[in-house]
């Protein structure tokens, strides 16, 4: 694991693999995780932007890099919900989810401004849910 705040993830994993990685997915949506998914990419390289960047926000990214290298930056928007939750919610029920595995960080009700402040600074280092009623176990 590259903790980023104590090293360069790009030379870091270019050290233990001696070069950049083929593909990855970059899941937060700011910009500074487009460009670092994109830096991080070997020659031929994908990166698969799922994130979703509040309206307005461009990629950082050294377009002579791109075209040099050949890489690939795609768009991938999951499938609805009316879509994934039914099976979704049949996965779970066969026991084939660990739910309680999913969320790392729980909230009352009561909590929910505190819940929303990492949201809306965009540094979410966690998986949260918001209980509405504890009394039901997981």
């Amino acid at each position: 694991m590259i903790n980023s705040s104590q090293a360069d993830p790009v030379a870091a994993v270019k050290n233990e693999l001696g070069r950049g990685i083929d593909v990855d997915f970059e899941a937060l949506g700011s910009v500074s995780t487009v460009k670092l998914a994109v830096d991080l990419l070997d020659d031929w390289g994908r990166a698969v932007l799922a994130g979703i960047a509040p309206a307005g926000d461009t990629m950082d990214v050294d377009i002579t890099q791109v075209v040099y290298r050949k890489l690939r930056i795609l768009g991938a928007f999951g499938a609805s919900a009316s879509q994934a939750m039914p099976a979704a919610i049949d996965l779970a029920a066969q026991g084939k989810l660990e739910l309680g595995k999913l969320i790392t960080v729980r909230f009352q009700i009561a909590e929910t401004a505190l819940a929303y402040e990492p949201l809306s600074a965009r540094d979410i280092r966690w998986r949260g849910l918001i209980e509405t009623n504890p009394a039901i176990e997981n």
